[in-house]
């Protein structure tokens, strides 16, 4: 996620640029390496499984209730078994889809932005992830990342 007359134009400016500032809902994944003393931004969408490296899923923009809902639906390119804590969770049968899904209440939302790090071990499927991503009624689609040996 522009006299009388002179008087309404003035107001309809005011209105424009209130409706020009409103921001779209956006969504999208940051990678960072944890190696070093503090986080470094990893460009890009690729990272290694053997480096201590997070994937950080972030929403903005969008609308927070007194009680949420953040669903990550991520497609391995082989089985894969995701746990988080708090969270339900749901497999498809083959393995390579996993739903997640929180329920964050408003005072778990820092600054109006949601927030969800994810780790990957060295067991994980090498090959690329595709993400969708759910708050509330807002669907993020076409978000994909690649892990790397």
């Amino acid at each position: 996620m522009f006299s009388v007359v002179m008087s309404v134009n003035a107001k309809n400016t005011v209105a424009s640029k209130k409706e020009e500032q409103i921001a779209q809902p956006i969504a999208g994944f940051r990678l960072f390496d944890l190696s070093g003393k503090a986080p470094q931004l990893i460009e890009g969408n690729k990272f290694s499984r053997a480096k201590p490296h997070q994937l950080c899923i972030f929403v903005e923009n969008v609308e927070v209730k007194e009680q949420n809902l953040l669903a990550e639906y991520f497609v391995a390119p082989a089985p894969i078994r995701m746990q988080a804590e708090n969270a339900e969770t749901r497999t498809t049968e083959d393995g390579t889809g996993n739903l997640i899904i929180f329920n964050l209440p408003k005072a778990n939302i820092a600054s109006g932005a949601i927030t969800q790090c994810w780790q990957f071990s060295k067991n994980d499927p090498v090959g690329t992830y595709q993400l969708e991503l759910q708050f509330n009624d807002i669907v993020f689609k076409g978000l994909a990342f690649q892990i790397l040996k």
